[in-house]
């Protein structure tokens, strides 16, 4: 993809095929739409081109206790809601990392200043390169 940068012309690599279809395997296997972006939003975002990070910001809202399906290894644990997102926090964490990304922001919610909203208990935010990391 070409695109122009104060009156010359760069080529903005995009990720390979396969690159984005191991994405899009991956982040799938999470589920996709609702909250979760959906494989077209995915695949959009991979071919875009765009140059320099991606922020993403995660409003994290959490019940008194998680909510595990029947058979799940963690159903009868007792967890609350902030623990259970710890424990997945901590391996999306490592996904990010691997892939060139940073946590830049991670903190509790004590007041929501403006707008109407809902109850938010923590905001997440990570900067997240458009192409993969090099594997040199």
């Amino acid at each position: 993809m070409l695109q122009q940068r104060l009156g010359r012309v760069v080529e903005v690599p995009r990720w390979s095929a396969d690159d984005t279809e191991a994405v899009i395997r991956e982040l799938g296997a999470h589920g996709m739409g609702g909250i979760n972006p959906n494989e077209s939003q995915l695949r959009t975002l991979l071919q875009s081109g765009h140059e320099g990070s991606l922020q993403f910001v995660n409003l994290l809202a959490y019940r008194g206790r998680a909510d595990y399906p029947e058979g799940h290894e963690l159903a009868g644990a007792g967890l609350s809601g902030a623990e259970a997102y710890g424990r997945y926090g901590a391996i999306a964490l490592g996904h990010v990392l691997r892939r060139g990304g940073e946590l830049t922001l991670y903190n509790d919610v004590y007041q929501v200043l403006i707008g109407q909203t809902g109850r938010w208990d923590q905001v997440g935010s990570c900067s997240m390169p458009t192409r993969p990391p090099s594997s040199t």
